[in-house]
């Protein structure tokens, strides 16, 4: 095993991590014993719908390693729920997700587009609801007491939506919510 962790730039800490928080998942199945990728994911009790389809990195005789990482969708899709309050088409949804996995567009501007867009502005929706859905698409969690009514203060103060957006995007708790999904935020002033 540390061969190939050492091959492929995986720290040897992964061993002792809680697969579900992680960002990437090396599976080994040995084929020998009756080992299938299912009877491993669900002996972990992994949600694989986390992740994307598992990759094959390297093939043995009796056995297969393969590499699947934290799938875009999810986070695509709930940009769209959480910012639009609307489900996001099979199409639209590719369009995004391969220009985030290409590295073609940063989670920033994506974040950027979807509030600049007139459907969520037609939205128009209250301060604290901004809020709200920033800790809940951008944070992946409820807003915590503190935290909700400083921001909400911000904003009844004269402070734009854009500068409290940038509050949550340099923060590293949405850095590590990033490096989930494998996608690298650069941060904005």
């Amino acid at each position: 095993m540390d061969y190939y962790f050492d091959k492929y730039n995986i720290p040897s800490n992964y061993f002792n991590f809680d697969i579900n928080k992680s960002a990437r998942v090396i599976i080994i199945v040995n084929e020998s014993n009756g080992q299938t990728i299912k009877s491993i994911v669900n002996y972990e009790k992994v949600n694989i719908d986390k992740f994307s389809k598992p990759q094959i990195l390297k093939k043995f005789k009796y056995s297969e390693l393969l590499y699947s990482k934290r799938n875009l969708n999810l986070f695509v899709s709930s940009i769209f729920k959480n910012f639009l309050d609307k489900n996001i088409s099979q199409d639209e949804l590719n369009i995004w997700v391969n220009k985030l996995a290409l590295k073609e567009l940063t989670v920033i501007d994506f974040v950027k587009s979807i509030i600049s867009s007139d459907e969520f502005k037609i939205r128009n929706i209250s301060d604290s609801d901004y809020v709200k859905i920033l800790y809940k698409t951008l944070l992946n969690r409820e807003p915590d007491e503190q935290g909700y009514n400083g921001w909400v203060n911000i904003l009844k103060h004269g402070k734009s939506r854009e500068y409290v957006l940038s509050g949550f995007i340099n923060s590293s708790e949405f850095q590590e919510f990033c490096n989930l999904y494998d996608i690298i935020p650069e941060k904005i002033k």
